[in-house]
């Protein structure tokens, strides 16, 4: 059923055109530098079409077996795997002579989860880690048929703890709970986006080390040591405000146990009671 999925494919120069953003606003939303993102697109021997959004996640072409390759208007893309599956039935050794590629080569693109799209390969762009970050009340109905208290009961925490993540329009990125902790921007967290680790987004968009922090602190009117202490809690930086992480889950060595997600508690008995109540009346009596 996975390889039926539809996979949203947009050229990033499309993407600017149609989401009325810039590159330097799109290297900011996503922590990355902006001169790495004009060298990606417009370097010498940079293929501009080949650089493409596939559900929101930036890609580059890593193949040329075709001429003139552009994102149509109905893109087919599929992850490699199952495109090797299909057609090569999972043989490695076998795309890689047909296409002349090196194994190690192929085996990068199933370890890499790259993408088969109108006859070419794409690998994810590693300029910096993002994560997608999914709202509570979505991550809840996909994972957990949106029951709030089958995801309480798979992490073991508290329903009142859940309830005041969902109240608060938290984020789920990289199973780990994110609270918005500054109102720096207008972003919607009721909708999917793109999240990236604030360390990464403030050294790559003001500079490395103390003086970036100092500068990002100066831009957003907090002191040093706020913004060291948001880095130090795992912050997340999503639609331009910083989000905490609240759970720790990782750090805490828990991980969801699904099997106990939808396990329905044992109701209480009134029977055995109700007889006892029978037994000390007929003594007393």
């Amino acid at each position: 059923m996975a390889s039926q999925k539809k996979h949203k494919v947009i050229s990033l120069l499309n993407h600017f055109e149609k989401a009325d953003t810039s590159l330097p606003d799109f290297a900011r939303e996503r922590g990355l530098q902006e001169q790495d993102l004009h060298q990606l697109l417009h370097g010498e021997n940079a293929e501009a079409e080949g650089v493409i959004l596939i559900d929101n996640k930036l890609y580059t072409k890593a193949s040329r077996y075709t001429s003139g390759w552009k994102v149509n208007k109905q893109p087919h893309a599929f992850p490699f795997s199952v495109y090797l599956d299909k057609h090569f039935s999972g043989n490695v050794a076998a795309f890689a002579k047909e296409m002349g590629e090196s194994r190690r080569f192929v085996e990068t693109l199933l370890r890499d989860e790259g993408f088969w799209v109108n006859g070419e390969v794409f690998l994810p762009v590693s300029l910096t880690s993002s994560w997608e970050a999914i709202p509570i009340k979505d991550y809840i109905e996909a994972n957990f048929k949106n029951n709030s208290t089958a995801m309480a009961r798979a992490y073991g925490i508290r329903q009142q703890q859940l309830f005041r993540w969902i109240e608060k329009d938290c984020m789920v990125c990289d199973g780990e709970i994110y609270m918005r902790r500054t109102t720096m921007s207008d972003g919607d967290p009721t909708v999917r986006t793109v999240a990236v680790k604030l360390k990464d987004y403030i050294r790559n968009a003001y500079g490395a080390g103390d003086e970036g922090i100092r500068l990002f602190g100066t831009d957003n009117d907090m002191i040093t040591q706020q913004v060291k202490r948001y880095i130090g809690y795992d912050s997340m930086w999503i639609n331009g405000d910083i989000y905490k992480n609240q759970s720790e889950f990782a750090k805490n060595g828990i991980s969801p146990d699904f099997d106990k997600a939808f396990v329905p508690r044992k109701k209480r008995t009134t029977k055995a009671k109700s007889n006892k109540r029978k037994v000390t009346s007929a003594t007393n009596a």
